[in-house]
């Protein structure tokens, strides 16, 4: 691509000075940069919320399991399925 203002470039550019390289490429890793930001935020929120959501709703599931483990067997539950009304 020729130059436009018509200044001659050395041939060995140093791509890490990023005062050598054009506006659009600047611009470009700009965007990028701010995209991967975006992203890795919605990702951690993302994360964070459903690690507290399935803790949350293993820890009632647990509970539950428990509070069937602790009242089995006590009268006043459910009927016993197995156990016949018409056996003799």
């Amino acid at each position: 691509m020729p130059e436009r203002s018509g200044e001659i470039r050395p041939t060995g550019l140093n791509w890490r000075d990023p005062s050598t390289w054009h506006l659009r490429t600047r611009l470009v890793l700009v965007a990028m940069a701010l995209l991967v930001a975006i992203c890795g935020a919605i990702g951690i929120v993302s994360y964070a919320s459903m690690d507290f959501f399935l803790t949350r709703q293993l820890d009632n599931q647990l509970a539950q399991a428990a509070a069937r483990a602790r009242d089995f067997g006590r009268s006043g539950g459910r009927a016993d399925p197995w156990k016949h009304a018409s056996a003799p």
